[in-house]
């Protein structure tokens, strides 16, 4: 049972890793591509937003 629980969880450690990377790697190609369109998007954003949130809004777009 004990190795059951250890394989879960190296494992989930593991997803979350990917998930980190994959991020990285999304949000980068993302304010490669799209450098302009999110200018704009932060000229329209309040300044509320922006502290806030500050890089939540460059993947929800």
């Amino acid at each position: 049972m004990k190795k059951i629980q250890n394989y879960f969880n190296i494992k989930n450690s593991f997803g979350i890793f990917v998930l980190f990377i994959s991020y990285f790697i999304f949000y980068s190609i993302l304010k490669f591509k799209v450098k302009t369109d999110i200018e704009i998007h932060n000229f329209f954003v309040n300044d509320f937003e922006k502290k806030v949130y500050p890089d939540i809004f460059y993947i929800l777009d």
